[in-house]
C-alpha cells in the first residue's frame, strides 16, 4: 500500500515537470513570435495601409483617373469624369431620358471650380489612416495581449473602411442628399439630379428626372395613361416628387479594385496573426 502511494505520488511531480516543462517551451516560442516575426508582419500591414493610402490620395495626371461613364446597350448615359483624390474634378455627361426634356439629349459639364465630393473615399481614407495610426510605435515589445489588441484594433480599422466603400449610407443618397446644382457648369434644373456614390470597386453615377407635386398622392395617371400604376412619391427639397426616368451606371475603377484587394489580404493577415498568438 505504501509503495503504491509512493509511485503515485512520484509520477504526479514527473507529470507536473513536464507540464512546466511544455509551459517553459511555449513561453520560449511566444517570446520568439512575438520578437522577432510581429514587427516584421507589423511593418508589412503598414506597408499595404500606405500603399492604399498612396492609391486613394493619386493625382489627377495619373491616366487611371479618368472612368469611362457609359450605360449598357443604350444612350440613356454617357460621358467621362475624372478623380483626383475623392473629389470629381472633371467630367462630361450626356443624357437621353425618355421622359425628360422631349427626350431631347442634356449635356452636362462637372464644375472644376466646384468638384463633386465623394464622401466614403474620404471616410475609406480616415480609417486607412487611423489604422495607421495606431501601427506608428509597431516597433515596441508587445504582450499576447496588446498584441492581440493591437490587430483586433488594426482588424476594425481595415474592415469598416472596405465596408465603408461597399456600402453607400443611404442617408447621402438621393432623396435624402439633395444635389448640388452648382457642381455643373451650368446650373443644373432643379428637376434633374445627378448623383455619384462608390459599390466597392465601382463608381456609380445615378440620373433621376423629376416631377414635382403639391400634395403626395397626385392623381393617377399622371405620368402617362390611368393604366399606369401610381407614381411613387417622395419628399426631395421639402416638396413632393416623383421619379419620371432613372439611370444607374457602373463604372470599374482600377484604382479602387486594387485598395478592395488590397484591404481584404491585410485583413486575413491580420486575423492569421490573431490565430497565431492565441494558440499560446
Amino acid at each position: 500500500m505504501i509503495n503504491n502511494f509512493s509511485d503515485k505520488v512520484l509520477n504526479n511531480f514527473e507529470g507536473q515537470s513536464c507540464l512546466q516543462k511544455e509551459e517553459i517551451i511555449l513561453a520560449k516560442e511566444l517570446k520568439w513570435l512575438l520578437e522577432t516575426q510581429l514587427p516584421n508582419a507589423l511593418d508589412d500591414l503598414k506597408k499595404g495601409l500606405k500603399k492604399c493610402e498612396a492609391i486613394m490620395k493619386s493625382p489627377e495626371h495619373d491616366e487611371t483617373s479618368t472612368l469611362a461613364i457609359s450605360s449598357t446597350n443604350s444612350d440613356a448615359l454617357k460621358g467621362y469624369i475624372t478623380l483626383d483624390g475623392s473629389d470629381i474634378i472633371k467630367g462630361e455627361l450626356q443624357a437621353k431620358l425618355p421622359n425628360y426634356n422631349r427626350g431631347n439629349l442634356v449635356k452636362l459639364i462637372i464644375n472644376s471650380k466646384k468638384p463633386y465630393f465623394i464622401e466614403q473615399l474620404i471616410d475609406a481614407q480616415n480609417y486607412i489612416t487611423l489604422a495607421l495610426d495606431v501601427l506608428k510605435d509597431s516597433n515596441k515589445v508587445y504582450t499576447k495581449e496588446n498584441a492581440l489588441e493591437l490587430l483586433e484594433t488594426v482588424f476594425k480599422y481595415l474592415s469598416t473602411s472596405r465596408s465603408v466603400l461597399n456600402y453607400a449610407n443611404q442617408e447621402k443618397l438621393f432623396p435624402y442628399k439633395i444635389c448640388d446644382p452648382q457642381m455643373f457648369s451650368s446650373n443644373l434644373p432643379e428637376d434633374l439630379v445627378i448623383q455619384f456614390h462608390v459599390e466597392g470597386s465601382f463608381i456609380v453615377n445615378s440620373i433621376y428626372a423629376l416631377q414635382f407635386h403639391k400634395s403626395s398622392h397626385p392623381k393617377h395617371g399622371i405620368l402617362g395613361t390611368s393604366k399606369q400604376p401610381p407614381p411613387k412619391v417622395f419628399q426631395y427639397k421639402d416638396k413632393y416628387v416623383c421619379i419620371l426616368d432613372e439611370v444607374f451606371v457602373k463604372s470599374l475603377d482600377p484604382k479602387l479594385a486594387e485598395v478592395m484587394e488590397c484591404l481584404s489580404r491585410l485583413e486575413r493577415d491580420c486575423l492569421s496573426w490573431k490565430g497565431k498568438i492565441e494558440l499560446f
